[in-house]
């Protein structure tokens, strides 16, 4: 799996930006290193399983 974080510092001086996972997932904007972290997380969460029939 590959992601791209894409990092800058705010005016403010917190770590904002943009992460992007795989092909077909949403990118994810960040403001602060707790986001960051939750965004990760929902980057390496696993595929939900296809229910259609």
């Amino acid at each position: 799996m590959r992601i791209t974080i894409d990092l800058r510092r705010s005016r403010t001086g917190h770590l904002e930006g943009v992460v992007e996972g795989e092909a077909g997932r949403p990118a994810l904007a960040f403001h602060g290193v707790i986001e960051l972290v939750n965004a990760l997380e929902v980057c390496l969460a696993p595929e939900p399983p296809d229910d259609r029939h």
